[in-house]
């Protein structure tokens, strides 16, 4: 074993107890591609993102994975690729991009995924913040009230007059990044960033949580404010990657995540349920890292209709 992998194996058992992903990249590796574990502990410098807890997968759970790939042949990467690739052009496009990397690295596999886990893990977490801090729930819909009102749901036309909306949506992404870790690129070619030599090859990580966790940029980082986006000067945090590795589903997802949470906004109020004794349940922060991307621990919650006329519209649109 290379020193570099001894070291981080070692450091993995002893801080996490599970070295990051292994059970995904197992069934890769047994149909004989060459895929690498990225052990995400020695990347995670801030105490908050120890709630981001690992999970173990028995060796039933790992032959059901093989059995599954094997079975199936990756036919639903194959209709991933079909759904979100426009026409034959396209196709043939993305063929010969792949089989020119192919030609630098053999060894390169692709995935192509259209990002609902990512989605759905952001709706989460909006819905988390929501049941935590129900005073932002309430200025976003008075602003959703005053530009719409009650006789329409929303549209993607509103979305530039509702500005506080939008830094809600943006603290969403900051105060619980969806990809913790981003996702693990690497280096064609040997480089050198502030000083720091970066050889041909080499995995390159973008620590988005320690981006969103950085006090000189985000006062306060621990606390759930979309208010400090009404500074210019405060950047969203990068969610979708970085430069011209910048996700290619970003307008996508954006799109869905505004239509979807100012249409929850609009027509729902989000309330803590309650036990069995009738008290409130406040849910936890804590989440896990499945792969690369974040999610809450599961929760209770309940969804309120905020009027006759908002369930009208509700069932109008179903």
């Amino acid at each position: 074993m290379e020193p570099t992998k001894r070291v981080l194996s070692i450091q993995s058992h002893v801080v996490h107890g599970y070295v990051g992903n292994k059970a995904a990249t197992f069934p890769l590796q047994l149909l004989g591609w060459d895929v690498d574990a990225i052990n995400t502990v020695q990347f995670s410098n801030h105490a908050g993102y120890r709630s981001h807890g690992g999970s173990k997968t028995d060796k039933d759970q790992l032959i059901d994975i093989f059995s599954i790939l094997e079975k199936n042949e990756f036919t639903q990467i194959d209709a991933l690729i079909s759904g979100y690739v426009p026409g034959a052009d396209g196709l043939s496009a993305l063929a010969d991009f792949a089989a020119h990397l192919k030609t630098e690295n053999p060894n390169l596999l692709f995935v192509l995924d259209p990002g609902s886990d990512t989605t759905v893990s952001s709706l989460k977490t909006f819905v988390l913040a929501m049941l935590l801090f129900p005073e932002c729930q309430a200025k976003a819909q008075g602003e959703i009230d005053r530009v719409i009102g009650s006789s329409r749901l929303p549209t993607f036309d509103d979305k530039d007059q509702l500005p506080y909306v939008n830094n809600l949506i943006n603290e969403v992404m900051r105060w619980q990044p969806v990809t913790p870790l981003a996702v693990p690129h690497a280096c064609t070619q040997d480089d050198v960033y502030r000083n720091y030599r970066i050889p041909k090859g080499a995995i390159v990580i973008g620590n988005v949580w320690s981006m969103s966790r950085n006090a000189e940029v985000y006062k306060n980082p621990e606390d759930f404010n979309p208010d400090r986006f009404l500074d210019p000067q405060v950047p969203k945090i990068p969610a979708f990657g970085f430069g011209r590795r910048l996700c290619p589903g970003i307008h996508y997802a954006e799109a869905s995540i505004f239509i979807t949470v100012t249409s929850i906004l609009a027509a729902y109020t989000i309330t803590k349920a309650k036990d069995e004794n009738g008290e409130e349940i406040t849910p936890s922060t804590e989440g896990v890292a499945e792969s690369v991307v974040y999610h809450p621990k599961p929760f209770k919650c309940v969804f309120t209709p905020r009027s006759e006329k908002h369930r009208e519209l509700i069932l109008a649109e179903a």
